[in-house]
């Protein structure tokens, strides 16, 4: 029993691995992802958490490349999740994904990002309810190359900005109350 405990807590740990109090602590762990891979694109992923309950991880997609480091499985509230999405080794290609995370009551926000190999940087944001899920997941990653809200949601609304760097493409991510 003692070693379930243990295990179940290792677990729960690992999870919030990637979680951080405060912006910079994100933006500094973030860097350092970014340092860890080295030279090539990818993108560097923050997301808030400004709701007062925790939200997990429950989708994801890759288009161009791939997670060097995964999402957290659980962002608490408050806390800020951090990962970074890279390119595929060896290829011309770019760091293009989306991931979701659903909220107490199992509606979900869905953040995608768009940085190709040659080109324009996006992000996308979308909030679905219960049972939903986007339309053109791959459309969400190119909605809009400054920042967005959907605030189509009664409960949450999503945020998603893009924040332009030398080395790698920062992206900021929220979801918080919709007090519309």
């Amino acid at each position: 029993m003692l070693l379930i405990l243990l295990l179940s807590c290792i677990c729960y740990h690992s999870s919030l691995a990637s979680t951080y109090s405060s912006y910079e602590e994100a933006k500094v762990k973030a860097e350092s992802l970014k340092k860890e891979f080295g030279y090539g694109v990818s993108t560097e992923v923050i997301i808030q958490n400004a709701l007062s309950y925790d939200i997990n991880f429950s989708d994801a997609d890759h288009f161009e490349g791939y997670f060097h480091s995964k999402p957290p499985s659980t962002i608490p509230a408050g806390k800020y999740g951090v990962f970074l999405h890279r390119k595929t080794s060896g290829s011309a290609t770019g760091s293009i994904g989306a991931v979701g995370y659903q909220v107490q009551n199992g509606d979900k926000v869905f953040f995608g990002w768009y940085v190709p190999y040659w080109g324009k940087n996006y992000v996308g944001v979308e909030v679905v309810e219960k049972g939903s899920y986007p339309g053109d997941l791959y459309k969400l990653t190119y909605q809009t190359r400054h920042s967005r809200t959907d605030d189509n949601n009664e409960n949450i609304k999503g945020y998603a900005k893009l924040a332009e760097r030398l080395s790698a493409q920062l992206v900021f991510f929220k979801v918080s109350e919709n007090n519309k």
